[in-house]
């Protein structure tokens, strides 16, 4: 596999979809001939399906199988697996299931991890040694969970009783945080669903950064510039790597009469330095497409 996006959060009537990109991929079934996949899921949708680029469904995971009411985070592996962080009023649930691609449809399930009751979890990140990268949103404080490649917990930083360096207090588990990301350098970028904040934390959970933006994800460029998807915020910015300032800004009417940013959910930058990202319109305020493709802008735009 040459590369391969995260997770997309789209509007698709009142659903949340989430799309994941996965390019030329050789060990998975559905892509042994190279060519472009989306995987797709929701929030109340009735299914996963993993979709090829001519619209075709290559094979599909029914909610009536694994009950979920929504997934946030959902991932597939070099090897075609895929993981997704599954979301319902009884619990939060992650699974690494091997689909049958060749049926069409069914799975086995390979583990699963039950998220403690008295938390959510909305993030699933694929790490490159195959490794999870998990985020448990609790009453008042979160904690990072990494797990390995069978399912079991294998690093932890924060929790009530040692919580990360001034994470922002929020009562209401469900509005603490979306996708977190682990950066190629180690540390982890976790943007909060409802202050204006990123704090980057280092391996042993140390705060090295902060970034005055918040919202759905944060990730960075090949630069290392930090890129916020400011969710209700109707804003993508961008922070310089080294200044930690603001280089650049698109505000809700920034790109023109055609589109309007409403929940900027996940955000990806290609090869070339391109910005994909997820426009949904279930908090209101979105118009134009849900998936959007864009070259940076240089400045701060209306």
């Amino acid at each position: 596999m040459n590369k391969k996006h995260r997770c997309f959060g789209v509007c698709c009537l009142i659903l949340i979809l989430i799309l994941s990109f996965a390019f030329s991929t050789s060990a998975a079934e559905p892509g042994k001939n190279g060519g472009n996949m989306v995987l797709v899921s929701g929030s109340y949708m009735e299914h996963i399906s993993l979709i090829d680029a001519k619209g075709n469904t290559l094979w599909k995971l029914p909610q009536s199988d694994i009950e979920w009411e929504e997934v946030n985070d959902a991932d597939m592996l070099t090897n075609g697996n895929i993981v997704f962080a599954a979301r319902a009023s009884f619990g939060s649930r992650v699974y690494m299931i091997k689909p049958n691609y060749v049926k069409g449809s069914g799975y086995d399930i390979l583990w699963s991890y039950k998220v403690p009751s008295d938390a959510e979890n909305h993030t699933c990140q694929v790490l490159p040694d195959g490794g999870i990268l998990l985020c448990e949103a609790y009453s008042g404080y979160i904690r990072i969970v990494e797990l390995d490649e069978n399912g079991q917990v294998r690093l932890t930083l924060g929790g009530e009783d040692s919580p990360l360096p001034e994470w922002p207090y929020v009562t209401d588990r469900h509005s603490q945080v979306r996708q977190i990301y682990k950066t190629k350098e180690g540390t982890y970028l976790v943007a909060s669903m409802s202050k204006q904040k990123t704090i980057e934390y280092d391996a042993k959970g140390n705060k090295v950064a902060e970034y005055a933006a918040g919202g759905f994800t944060a990730i960075k460029d090949q630069k290392g510039n930090v890129i916020v998807a400011g969710g209700d915020s109707h804003s993508i910015t961008c922070f310089n790597a080294s200044t930690k300032k603001v280089m650049w800004k698109i505000n809700q009417n920034g790109l023109g009469n055609s589109i309007q940013l409403g929940f900027v959910a996940a955000i990806d930058v290609k090869e070339n330095g391109n910005l994909i990202f997820a426009n949904w319109g279930g908090h209101g305020g979105a118009s134009g497409d849900a998936v959007i493709e864009i070259t940076p802008p240089t400045s701060i735009s209306d």
